[in-house]
C-alpha cells in the first residue's frame, strides 16, 4: 500500500521523459500487487436518489422504496451501476493519494475505463470499498498511464459488486 514519504526536490526538475521513466521504474515492482484498500463508504437511499435526480435514472428499482420492497427480487432498492462507477475516484482515494504517490506530477487525470463488469447489486444502506491492483504501466512522452483493477466489495457479502479497470494518466 502507498504511504507518503518525504522526497527531496532537486533545484531543476528532470525532463518529462526522464521523470516518466523514473516513475515507471518506481512502480514496476508493484505490478500485479494490491496497492490500495479503500475505506468503507455507505451508499444510502439519499445518495441513490440524488444520483437518479442528476442522471435521470429514476427506475423504480432505485427510487421507489415501497415498490422495490414488494416487487424487487432484492427486497429493496439498489444503487445504479453508474453510481458505483462514479464513486470509484472517491473509493480509490485518488485525490488524497495522488500527492503522495506522484509528488512530481503536474496533473493526474482519469482517462476512462477499459473493462467493467457489474456482478452483484448494491442494496441501499450497504457499505462498499475498493481493492485496487496495479495491472499495467504505459509510458508516453510526457505522461505515464496507470491501469488498475478496482474490485468493489460489499461489506458482509462474499460477492463482488463490480470489477472495473481504470486508466489514470500522470503528467510529469
Amino acid at each position: 500500500m502507498n504511504i507518503c514519504k518525504a522526497t527531496s526536490h532537486p533545484e531543476a526538475a528532470p525532463a518529462p521523459a526522464t521523470a516518466v521513466q523514473a516513475l515507471q521504474q518506481q512502480l514496476t515492482g508493484q505490478l500485479g500487487q494490491e496497492i490500495h484498500l479503500g475505506d468503507w463508504y455507505r451508499v444510502d437511499q439519499n445518495c441513490i436518489e440524488r444520483f437518479a435526480h442528476v442522471t435521470g435514472d429514476n427506475q423504480w428499482i432505485h427510487v421507489d422504496v415501497e415498490r422495490a420492497r414488494r416487487e424487487s427480487p432484492f427486497r429493496g432498492t439498489v444503487a445504479q451501476g453508474f453510481l458505483i462507477l462514479s464513486l470509484l475516484p472517491t473509493l480509490r482515494a485518488l485525490d488524497k493519494e495522488s500527492a503522495c504517490s506522484y509528488p512530481d506530477a503536474r496533473l493526474v487525470v482519469n482517462c476512462g475505463l477499459n473493462e467493467v463488469s457489474f456482478l452483484h447489486p448494491v442494496k441501499a444502506d450497504s457499505q462498499i470499498r475498493t481493492r485496487t491492483r496495479l495491472l499495467e504501466l504505459v509510458a508516453n512522452k510526457r505522461s505515464l498511464d496507470i491501469i488498475e483493477e478496482n474490485r468493489v466489495e460489499i461489506q458482509g457479502s462474499e460477492k463482488c459488486a463490480c470489477i472495473a479497470q481504470t486508466r489514470v494518466r500522470v503528467y510529469l
